[in-house]
């Protein structure tokens, strides 16, 4: 049995900065969410999130075999969220996406823990 989880997070593309490819995120919130018979809520208080992994990869799709896309900075917890900075590289893929997460076709990513 897989035992790895994903969640979806929001890309804040109203506040994206082209010059350097970064947009806003909030990357998990405790917002319940349905796990096979129990409601999984993330803990989001000080302390209950290792800050000291950052910067964080982004991957496509998560496969782990593809070159990451770009990195995930600056996380910080707001209330109920952790919140961050994505960061697009410049590989073919990330530049090719740019332009739907600038334009809110991408609105949104998952993030795998």
């Amino acid at each position: 049995m897989d035992t790895e989880f994903t969640r979806q997070f929001s890309l804040v593309t109203r506040e994206a900065d082209a010059a350097e490819r970064t947009v806003p995120a909030v990357i998990s919130t405790t917002y319940p969410v349905q796990r096979g018979g129990f409601a999984e809520i993330l803990a989001h208080a000080p302390g209950s999130i290792d800050l000291s992994r950052q910067p964080l990869p982004l991957i496509e799709s998560h496969d782990t075999s593809k070159v990451n896309i770009g990195a995930v900075e600056a996380l910080h917890l707001d209330g109920d969220k952790l919140r961050g900075i994505v960061r697009l590289g410049k590989s073919s893929r990330a530049l090719e996406l740019w332009p739907d997460i600038q334009s809110g076709i991408v609105r949104s990513v998952s993030v795998g823990y």
